[in-house]
This record gives C-alpha cells, structure tokens and sequence, in this order.
C-alpha cells in the first residue's frame, strides 16, 4: 500500500549510487557545483582547470547521472519501458 508507494520515491539511495559510479573526475565536478553549490568560475578554480573543460565535465556526469536515474525509475516501476539508450548490461 501507502508504505510501498513512499518506500520507491526515497530516490537518496538511488542518487548516491550514480554519483558513486560516476568516474572521481567527474563526480568531483557534480559535488563541487551540483552538491556544493559552486558556481563554474569556483569549480574550476578549485580543480585548477578551465571553466570549458567544467561544462564539458558537468555536461557528461549529468547525462551519466540521468540514464542512471532513468533506469532506477524503470526498475522501481515508475517508467513502462526501458530508458532508449539504456543496456541491461548497464544496470
């Protein structure tokens, strides 16, 4: 029932499993501007690279972490079909 239902939308594990799996190049750049709240200009500071090379990196950890996502929802029941890019050998 009710238990059930809350019990799929607890989506921390699920979020902190992707970020797990992203490679540390990219998962540093999804908790500095992502978690933290830098801004691309800090982020790259910090990392000491260019704000490009920020966004390219944000860009790719964020579509890893969403075809992640995509195929948690689809194992919790939440989509009907598998996600179009997604692999079983990927989950």
């Amino acid at each position: 029932g009710l238990d059930r239902f809350i019990a799929r939308l607890d989506l921390a594990p699920a979020i902190e499993g992707a970020i797990g799996a992203l490679d540390p190049v990219f998962r540093s750049i999804v908790l500095l501007v992502d978690v933290e709240g830098l801004s691309y200009i800090e982020a790259a500071s910090v990392l000491a690279v260019p704000v490009g090379t920020v966004r390219s990196r944000l860009f790719r950890a964020r579509l890893f972490l969403q075809e992640r996502l995509l195929a948690y929802a689809h194992d919790a029941g939440f989509l009907a079909s598998p996600p179009a890019n997604s692999h079983p050998s990927d989950r």
